[in-house]
């Protein structure tokens, strides 16, 4: 005679709905890691791009008085910046042009009056203003999509930046420096 054993469908199925639970506690372990982590990530990015951004300004400036102020910088341009090494090597687009980390245009030209100006454009409006405060310092005067938001002889007017870092998703800064 023989003998046939009949198993238990139960512990399977109990089996089967402690996997779908376990997948769905991970899931939403993934999603609350990715909530946080996410904005705590790009925050850092921003700020690690903003602490490169600030002493590349303050050494094409520094850069540029040494080489060009004694000149009273009188006919410089951006070709003449690049081919001089004003404007470091890893922002030559070509052998005359300069390009930010933004991918956009920088400009080294003579300003007149003794003066000249750095421009950068496409500048991300969410670094705008720790841009601003971090290099003003080497400027006489700086412009932001074309509103004056520090004067010479003056400091950063908060309320001028504000407005002018916000006025679209990517601004134009320019500094002045030179002579007074």
């Amino acid at each position: 005679m023989t003998h046939t054993r009949h198993l238990s469908t139960a512990p399977v199925r109990h089996q089967r709905g402690n996997a779908v639970v376990f997948a769905l506690l991970g899931l939403v372990i993934t999603s609350i890691t990715l909530a946080i982590g996410l904005p705590m990530y790009q925050s850092a990015e921003r700020a690690a791009s903003v602490q490169g951004f600030v002493p590349e300004v303050v050494a094409i400036v520094g850069s540029a008085k040494g080489t060009f102020g004694q000149l009273s910088y009188v006919g410089l341009t951006t070709a003449q910046s690049v081919q001089a090494g004003v404007i470091p090597a890893n922002l030559r687009a070509t052998s005359t042009t300069a390009r930010s980390r933004f991918g956009a245009a920088i400009e080294l030209v003579d300003n007149g009056s003794g003066t000249a100006a750095l421009s950068y454009a496409a500048v991300p409006s969410d670094q705008c203003a720790e841009i601003v405060m971090g290099t003003q310092l080497v400027a006489l005067t700086v412009t932001v999509a074309g509103t004056v938001v520090k004067a010479a002889a003056s400091a950063v007017n908060p309320a001028s930046l504000a407005t002018a870092c916000s006025s679209a998703s990517t601004v134009d800064i320019k500094w002045t420096f030179g002579r007074a």
